[in-house]
């Protein structure tokens, strides 16, 4: 009687195991992330900024961050009362020199405490690394600004427990 109950309790323990891998591999994510490092970059009494973030996509399996992409640019001062224009941005692809113009009629501008931010809406950029080129006027100034910030590819792919991610959202 005693073996018996031994069996059956391996039994239940082995296919307990058995059941929580194969739910637990059900479960997996595999996530691709085409993303960008921020490029920050100091002038003067200024910080300019910039990042590409990529849309969210997702099917049963896969989770991808790509293109196309939304860039946002941002200018920093000590003064609250600072403001900055955009007049021209540019992608300049590292490799063959294309350069890609980004309409500034898109562009949402919003400004608070010193910080002006600008974002640009569905960019489509193949994956490389480019050049941001910037031109700009500062509130008060007469001259126009260029900068050039390096927008570097991150990319970043791992898996991830769709379980484990709910348990630890709450």
């Amino acid at each position: 009687m005693k073996k018996r109950y031994v069996s059956v309790m391996i039994i239940c323990v082995v296919a307990a195991v058995l059941i929580s891998v194969w739910w637990l591999v059900g479960n997996v994510v595999h996530n691709k992330h085409y993303d960008y490092s921020i490029a920050e970059s100091h002038v003067d009494n200024l910080s300019i900024g910039a990042r590409l973030l990529g849309q969210y996509e997702k099917d049963k399996k896969t989770v991808v961050y790509a293109g196309p992409y939304e860039l946002l640019v941002w200018f920093e001062a000590d003064n609250t009362d600072f403001g900055a224009k955009l007049n021209k941005v540019s992608f300049v692809n590292k490799k063959t020199k294309v350069v890609a113009l980004v309409s500034l009629d898109n562009a949402v501008v919003e400004q608070e405490d010193g910080v002006v931010y600008f974002t640009f809406k569905n960019i489509k950029l193949d994956y490389l690394d480019y050049d941001l080129r910037l031109e700009y006027k500062i509130e008060g100034t007469n001259e126009p600004n260029s900068i050039t910030l390096f927008l570097k590819r991150n990319y970043k792919e791992f898996i991830s427990f769709r379980f484990w991610d709910k348990v630890m959202s709450v």
